[in-house]
């Protein structure tokens, strides 16, 4: 269905559509405008080859549900959500910044600011896990940072439709998602608290230096969360971070 299209039938006029922002591995992602306030915005149209999977448009609706309830400053806030049985998106508050995907690849991202940005990354999980939400699709992708060191985490809910990868959309962004992915949930069993520790581990382990000494326990953070599986809360990986952050030299602080 072309933009248009889809957009009268769905938005209602609550939204006006601005230039396309690229796709995902889920969805087509375009800004947009609140019609009544002007705020800024992006509205996500989920493609149709997933939407044949109940579990995943259930997924999406039970999480894009319990967060548009949920006022933090580092979530990406949901504004709303519709599913007419044929069509499903999403609106989102527009975060500025970057993604931590990029700074990575930019080399921005320093041994001990990796840890201060999981760190808190491992405290916003903390506080959805406890509403009983999963992210489910962890990666630097899916982080905003909108400051030095604090992230904006979004994109909750998105395991795989495709749990075999063999789908029209088994490339690009879904193998990304797939590198930083809980084996669980690759075999297609679901996300649990625990698949977001996995992936956590592994996005710290993208900013480690083995030549910076803060690396060591970093290092131990990372075997622990993703080969022993050996953290059972949020809260136990970021007090374990912590107390390497406090191991620190005061040079490296």
């Amino acid at each position: 269905m072309a933009k248009s299209e889809w957009a009268a039938s769905i938005l209602e006029d609550e939204y006006r559509l601005g230039p396309s922002l690229g796709d995902s591995a889920w969805f087509e992602v375009h800004a947009a405008t609140r019609s009544v306030t002007g705020e800024k915005a992006v509205v996500k149209r989920y493609f149709d080859h997933l939407l044949d999977d109940r579990r995943f448009v259930g997924s999406v609706l039970a999480t894009r549900r319990k967060l548009a309830e949920v006022d933090h400053p580092g979530l990406v806030g949901v504004l709303d959500i519709g599913w007419d049985g044929q069509e499903l998106w999403s609106a989102e508050e527009f975060v500025g910044g970057r993604s931590l995907s990029a700074w990575l690849s930019e080399g921005w991202v320093t041994p001990l600011l990796g840890l201060r940005i999981t760190h808190r990354l491992l405290t916003l999980l903390n506080v959805v896990h406890r509403l009983g939400i999963v992210h489910g699709a962890l990666h630097p992708g899916t982080v905003r940072m909108s400051g030095q060191t604090e992230p904006r985490l979004g994109d909750f809910g998105l395991p795989t439709a495709d749990p075999e990868l063999v789908g029209p959309r088994s490339t690009g962004s879904l193998a990304f998602y797939q590198a930083y992915c809980a084996p669980e949930v690759l075999s297609g069993a679901g996300a649990v608290p625990e698949s977001d520790l996995y992936s956590a581990g592994l996005i710290l382990g993208s900013c480690l230096d083995t030549r910076n000494e803060v690396c060591a326990g970093a290092a131990e953070i990372v075997r622990v969360a993703t080969r022993e599986r050996g953290y059972t809360s949020s809260a136990a990986m970021a007090d374990a971070v912590t107390d390497v952050l406090r191991a620190a030299t005061p040079r490296e602080r």
